[in-house]
């Protein structure tokens, strides 16, 4: 699963706007958004951040599985 994908699902599963993910992140809107519609690549940190948020490893962020 793509990231943009992967992230979009998880923030809707939440019923979060994009602001509010990116409040919750600390990660500014428009970065988080052009993360994830795929106009800009994350940085490491905006991927920690984000596996932090959902309680997942980086790894169960990029490749789609929660539980090791």
């Amino acid at each position: 699963m793509q990231l943009t994908k992967r992230l979009q699902n998880l923030r809707t599963d939440l019923d979060a706007s994009m602001r509010q993910l990116a409040r919750a992140t600390g990660i500014s809107k428009s970065a988080y958004r052009r993360i994830e519609i795929g106009e800009s690549p994350a940085t490491i940190e905006h991927l920690c951040k984000l596996a932090e948020f959902y309680e997942i490893t980086l790894s169960g962020l990029l490749d789609g599985v929660d539980k090791p």
